[in-house]
């Protein structure tokens, strides 16, 4: 256990990470911490995230898809709809221009065996009894998951929320975050803070601030945290292992905001710091937003992962293949034909009967090139797909050209089938967590999280954004992110984040793409690299000479969840990477927008500097707050006098070209970071480039 305990609830010093001697990049040990980003320790982890067969891939989306149909939790118990949902699949399958139409939802029926759609079934029938509990699902499961639900969150707490974030629409038009995190952020250096105790307390009517100047210390000025471990080892980091450092921030960190559980039970919480950029005297709102972090509690709990293990066991496990490649007609044919030995006396007797067993050969069907074993090789020469109408008289002639196009045959037909489900084991055994038979191996042990009985007593810290992305005809598309990751810099330690759409209108299609950092380790699997790559859904490398012979990054992208409706709550561990894909106007010639709330939980097994150890560095709060309730009405100052004052303490105690000038840097940090958890992502170690056409 770690011997450092955080404190930061004013009763003494703050012990914090980046005060009083606790470094900003300490980490908690694994398993005494919720996972969050990509982080080594996690990721090497044994048993956590190994790679999905492409098929379990194609289940989840599967599963997505069916999910989002009006109504599925009562039809998926029809079997009548159940047999209509699969035509009506298929048919979309047939139609589809090409293979990757449908981007991350893309689904290949011909992987799709009558045992893995059963598979499928089953599981959405369990899904939908929980659905009936729970009132949401938790949908791509794999090494964690998404929580989806269109009626989480009633009707009435939607209005709530329209209402309250009006105003904040018309004081700031066009502008996306209405309350931004970035803005008035705890600076290192710059920011005052109660770092020797004290709270700062918040009231209906405002927020109390320090009435004198040896209550708040600036925080401390920090060292990058690569010159910390310079000084630490005598000499700086190696090029090689710098991007770590990159994902710490020795200047900023995100205010949290302290929420505390109002009762012995249940979930319901009670916000005791304020929100930082959204002022207490916005009521509604935060009492809005006290409903909506208590709705997310459940389903945080069913996602975060503390244990070094993931949440779920692959649903198929294989550590070989089935080959399939008619070898006993390829037999048949004559040894002098596939060239096992010289033939003496040429033409043979028997060359005419041969020729007809080669034509038989060459016409059998071939599978489609996602079997096969081998692909073609770029440097050998090409063949139509029709061998057998290739063959012209004079080639029938000569034994090397037809042994050339046996030799081709065979490797078109030398095949492999997909694993599927229910083979290692049962659909009823992977619920129970027992995958160890028949191959020799640990059971899955299922994790359980229950934040408001571990973290009732000292509560939560949660990070508040408020978004409205506003489509115009001059402005009619949304590019979505460049790229997937996690939110936060490890400073701020988010280990989960909750989304609420409360606002949807004259919008395409919107999803939230998601990805996992996996493992697959060769040494367990028996597999040809050819069908290495297909069956675990590896990228191909050898089809871009930039790329040729790079080993694949340990990422799988899993699949999309839809947030393009009104009243849609999701949420998701930050051990998934996201990526928010583009949307553009339903209608151009209207205007539309999606207006949303995200929530950031901080890891409760720390506690970081907070709202409630900062006094607000809003000027125009404290100009509000103090300046002309207390001069005007506890002192009864007159307006000049009071005028005079506020020209006397010009921006104090931060004006908004400051905030402004610390969120840029911010961003930069932040691009940084997302930069280097790309970086830091690992590559397949037992790869080796692929030569098209050579056997494995």
């Amino acid at each position: 256990m770690s011997s450092i305990k955080f404190d930061n609830t004013g009763n003494g010093q703050l012990h914090v990470p980046g005060f009083h001697d606790i470094p900003v990049d300490y980490e908690l040990p694994v398993g005494q911490r919720f996972a969050h980003g990509a982080l080594p320790d996690w990721s090497e982890s044994r048993g956590r995230a190994i790679r999905l067969t492409q098929p379990e891939v194609l289940m989840l989306r599967i599963m997505e898809m069916l999910t989002e149909r009006q109504n599925w939790e009562v039809d998926v118990f029809d079997e009548g709809i159940v047999q209509q949902w699969y035509r009506e699949i298929l048919v979309q399958f047939q139609a589809r221009s090409g293979p990757d139409e449908w981007g991350d939802m893309s689904i290949d029926l011909d992987l799709i065996t009558s045992k893995t759609w059963d598979w499928c079934i089953a599981e959405l029938r369990d899904k939908a009894v929980s659905f009936r509990e729970k009132d949401y699902i938790i949908t791509l499961n794999a090494d964690s998951g998404v929580c989806k639900s269109a009626v989480l969150v009633n009707e009435d707490l939607q209005k709530e929320l329209q209402a309250a974030f009006q105003p904040l629409l018309q004081e700031t038009p066009g502008y996306h975050d209405l309350v931004d995190p970035d803005l008035y952020m705890l600076v290192y250096g710059r920011t005052a803070v109660l770092s020797q105790g004290g709270q700062v307390t918040m009231t209906a009517a405002g927020i109390s601030y320090p009435t004198t100047s040896s209550d708040v210390h600036v925080a401390p000025s920090l060292q990058h945290p690569i010159d910390t471990w310079t000084t630490q080892h005598g000499r700086p980091p190696r090029d090689d292992s710098i991007g770590p450092f990159y994902r710490w921030s020795h200047r900023c960190q995100w205010l949290p905001c302290e929420v505390d559980f109002v009762s012995p039970e249940g979930t319901n919480v009670r916000i005791t710091s304020y929100i930082n950029n959204l002022h207490p005297r916005n009521g509604k709102a935060y009492a809005a937003i006290e409903k909506l972090i208590s709705a997310c509690i459940e389903p945080w709990n069913d996602i975060l992962i503390r244990d070094p293990v993931s949440r779920y066991p692959p649903r198929i496990r294989t550590y070989g293949f089935v080959t399939t490649g008619l070898n006993e007609p390829y037999n048949q044919l004559g040894s002098e034909v596939l060239g096992w030995r010289q033939c003496k006396h040429w033409p043979r007797p028997t060359w005419a009967m041969d020729c007809e067993k080669i034509k038989q050969y060459l016409a059998i069907p071939e599978p489609d090139l996602k079997f096969r074993i081998i692909d073609d090789d770029p440097s050998e020469p090409v063949y139509p797909k029709d061998l057998l109408g290739f063959m012209t008289p004079e080639m029938w002639k000569s034994v090397e050209q037809v042994q050339e196009v046996v030799s081709e045959k065979r490797f078109r037909l030398h095949s492999f089938q997909y694993p599927e489900p229910g083979v290692s084991y049962s659909y009823d055994e992977w619920k129970l967590g027992k995958t160890a038979q028949p191959i020799v191996d640990h059971d899955h042990q299922y994790q359980s999280v229950c934040l408001q009985n571990q973290f009732r007593n000292q509560g939560l810290q949660v990070i508040v954004r408020v978004s409205s992305i506003e489509l115009t005809a001059e402005q009619a598309i949304f590019s979505g992110d460049d790229d997937y990751h996690v939110d936060g810099l490890l400073n701020e330690h988010v280990v989960a984040t909750a989304r609420y759409y409360y606002d949807v209108e004259n919008i395409t299609e919107a999803r939230i793409s998601f990805q996992q950092e996996v493992d697959l380790d060769a040494f367990e699997i028996t597999l040809e690299p050819h069908a290495m790559q297909k069956i675990f859904g590896l990228p191909r490398t050898d089809e871009d000479p930039a790329t040729f012979g790079d080993a694949p990054p340990k990422l799988q992208t899993l699949g999309s969840v839809t947030a393009t409706h009104q009243g849609c709550f999701l949420a998701w561990p930050n051990t998934l990477r996201y990526r928010t894909l583009p949307f553009s106007l339903q209608d151009p010639h209207l205007s539309g927008h999606q207006r949303f709330v995200t929530i950031w939980l901080v890891d409760p097994h720390y506690r970081i500097c907070s709202s409630r150890n900062v006094p607000p560095q809003q000027h125009a709060w404290w100009r509000e707050d103090t300046m002309f309730d207390q001069l005007g009405s506890q002192f009864g100052l007159p307006q000049e006098l009071r005028d005079l004052i506020m020209r006397a303490t010009g921006d104090w105690p931060m004006g908004l070209d400051e905030a402004v000038g610390f969120k840029e840097q911010s961003v930069v940090e932040r691009e940084r970071a997302i930069c280097a958890q790309s970086q830091e992502v690992r590559t397949h170690d037992f790869w080796l480039p692929i030569q098209l056409g050579e056997q494995g």
